[in-house]
């Protein structure tokens, strides 16, 4: 069916090579945000652990990121428990600040993570879409019962229900 907006004209067309540099382009850019959010996931962890946002007269290091960052109190309270979880899993830490895994796949799977289960919990989301880690996740959560993630050891995560 062919479009009839007036805008829809306006739309730069790309021959195949350069709509592949574009996303080439892309997918580096995004590989960049991710090193620099496992940067700034580190160094908010620290500022929290020294309790910086306190001399500033913050309630929480959530509040405190939230005022000076930008993010809404929702991405800056995630960011927080990301960054506390990521300092107690130095893989999924280690797979985001090289770019392998995006900031939504690495907060899905250290809801969830253990030192039983994070080395098959980064290999699964770094070849899956953070939708399918997501619901990893959620799939995961329901099966366990919603039990504490103690130190015991945890089932091992099969690659089988995903969709790759």
């Amino acid at each position: 069916m062919a479009e009839s907006c007036s805008s829809c004209s306006d739309k730069e067309r790309l021959d195949p090579a350069s709509l592949k540099a574009l996303e080439d382009d892309i997918r580096q850019l995004a590989g960049h945000i991710n090193i620099a959010m496992g940067q700034l996931l580190g160094l908010v962890e620290r500022f929290d652990r020294a309790r910086g946002w306190a001399h500033w007269g913050y309630s929480s290091c959530a509040a405190w990121l939230s005022a000076t960052s930008g993010s809404s109190p929702r991405a800056a309270t995630e960011q927080v428990r990301v960054a506390r979880a990521l300092a107690q899993r130095p893989q999924i830490k280690d797979a985001l600040g090289c770019g392998e895994l995006s900031f939504s796949k690495a907060a899905a799977i250290s809801k969830i993570a253990t030192e039983h289960n994070e080395a098959d919990l980064v290999a699964i989301a770094s070849q899956a879409s953070p939708q399918d880690t997501e619901g990893m996740v959620r799939d995961y959560g329901r099966a366990q019962g919603g039990r504490a993630r103690g130190n015991q050891p945890a089932p091992r995560i099969s690659l089988l229900p995903l969709r790759l």
